[in-house]
């Protein structure tokens, strides 16, 4: 209902785990990069089955982040105002998002609930452009 402009790019993770029931079937990692108004630039990720695992009150649970060969980054993550599981924010996107821009290969390492840090990997087909 409005002339706003958001802009959303995804990459779904390579690779999928196997968790035990009720999750089982294979998960798959999302990272979404999305731009709105009313939140700024946000990287997100998203977990197909399974809850991703939050520190709860103090918002600041890590997950582990390989570009190509770089050594790995660590992030602090926050979680959803809804409290929802399946989902995290990276606390500083702009960092991510610089370097995605050349990265071949990203490995993502997430805690999920009751199945461990299990490592995600994601093979962008071209570089990240993001000029927001």
């Amino acid at each position: 209902m409005t002339d706003e402009t958001n802009v959303w790019m995804s990459l779904l993770s390579d690779n999928e785990h196997e968790f035990d029931f009720p999750y089982n079937g294979g998960s798959k990692l999302q990272i979404d990069v999305r731009y709105r108004k009313q939140d700024g630039t946000q990287v997100i990720l998203t977990l197909s089955k399974g809850q991703l695992q939050t520190t709860g009150f103090d918002n600041g649970h890590k997950v582990v982040v390989r570009f190509d060969e770089d050594a790995p980054m660590s992030f602090t993550t926050s979680e959803p105002s809804d409290y929802s599981t399946s989902y995290l924010f990276l606390n500083n996107p702009r960092k991510f998002i610089n370097r995605a821009k050349t990265a071949k290969k990203i490995k993502i390492q997430v805690p999920v609930f009751d199945e461990g840090q299990p490592v995600f990997e994601f093979s962008p087909a071209e570089p990240l452009v993001w000029n927001k």
